[in-house]
């Protein structure tokens, strides 16, 4: 058996959140969540009558350093 690897990336939110990084994931959302308010990416309005909400989904990506190393966490 292949133990996962402190550098895997997981696949959703849920696996992000119940493996061993979970605190370097919730920071990485944290901070886009933060960058998007900052740059006003989006308003939030009523939905009209009849209409449903598009879904969304979170892409979990470690950024690497040159040598290999983990640079960080992006969301």
């Amino acid at each position: 058996m292949i133990a996962p690897q402190d550098d895997e990336e997981p696949k959703t939110f849920s696996h992000a959140l119940s493996g061993p990084k979970a605190n370097e994931w919730i920071k990485a959302m944290e901070e886009e969540m933060e960058s998007m308010k900052i740059n006003q990416v989006w308003d939030l309005v009523d939905l009209p009558s009849g209409r449903r909400s598009i879904g969304n989904k979170w892409v979990l990506k470690i950024k690497h350093k040159t040598d290999g190393s983990i640079e960080r966490y992006k969301a």
